[in-house]
Parts: structure tokens; sequence; C-alpha cells
């Protein structure tokens, strides 16, 4: 029996140029428990692995207590530090604010359970010259039971 183990293959540190290609709802389970609402962006940059083909991240923010506080610091950077309060929150459409986007995405390689992982910082936006390889499908919405 033979198998074909390598290495995941990462996208480089730094600031990485990217695109936003996708808004997906999901659910988080915590270490220290818990499962909550959140969306994740998925992130396609101009990096290319080894195949050319581009390299996809995720940046995924929860919905509680402390991940709103996040998403809020998060949205003040995103839009140049214009404050975002409550209200704003209640009706707040992440679709609209970054599909289709593009951005600098602070990407650092961390080791989570043992494994390189990359892990992306606060996005900033950036100047739209990026445009999506059309590779990423986008994924269908979890439907409500």
């Amino acid at each position: 029996m033979k198998f074909n183990i390598k290495k995941p293959e990462l996208p480089p540190e730094g600031n990485g140029s990217g695109v936003i290609v996708d808004v997906v709802s999901t659910k988080v389970k915590r270490k220290r428990g818990g499962v909550y609402d959140a969306f994740k962006l998925v992130i396609e940059l101009a990096t290319t692995k080894k195949d050319g083909r581009r390299f996809y991240v995720e940046k995924t923010y929860t919905l509680d207590g402390g991940g709103i506080t996040r998403l809020q610091k998060a949205l003040k950077d995103w839009r140049g530090g214009k404050e975002v309060g409550e209200a704003e929150l209640e009706n707040f459409d992440p679709e609209a604010e970054y599909l289709s986007k593009t951005c600098l995405a602070p990407i650092a390689i961390v080791h989570e359970d043992g494994k390189p992982t990359a892990h992306v910082g606060t996005l900033v936006p950036n100047e739209p010259a990026l445009v999506a390889s059309g590779d990423y499908k986008r994924q269908k919405p979890e439907v409500a039971e």
C-alpha cells in the first residue's frame, strides 16, 4: 500500500492582495463549548500555488458577544475609521459589505493542533485592480430547519 503524503501548500506570509469571492453563513463550535452563528469570507489571493492556481483563505466572524465586538472593530478598519453602531448591526448584510471587493489580507502562518495554518488578520480595502479568476464556485447557503 502506498500513500502520497505531502505537506499542505500555504500562501506566503505578509499582506496578500485578494478579492472576496464568497460570504458563507456557518456555525462555529468553540473549544470552551457552545455553538455560535458566524459568517466566513472566502478570499482569493493574487499569489499562486506551484500548479498556477490561486490560494484561497478564509476569515471567520462569530456573532456572539466578543465576536460582535471584533466585527465592529474590523468594520471600522474596513471603512477607514468610521464607527459602527449597534443599530447598524441589526440589519448588517455581509454580502453587501464584502462580496467582490478587493482587499489586503495580512497572512500569518500559525500552528493549530500541530498543523500549520494560514491565519488572516484584519482586512483593509485595496485598489480594485484584482479580478477573481472564476475558479471558485460559491457555496450554497444553509437551509434553516
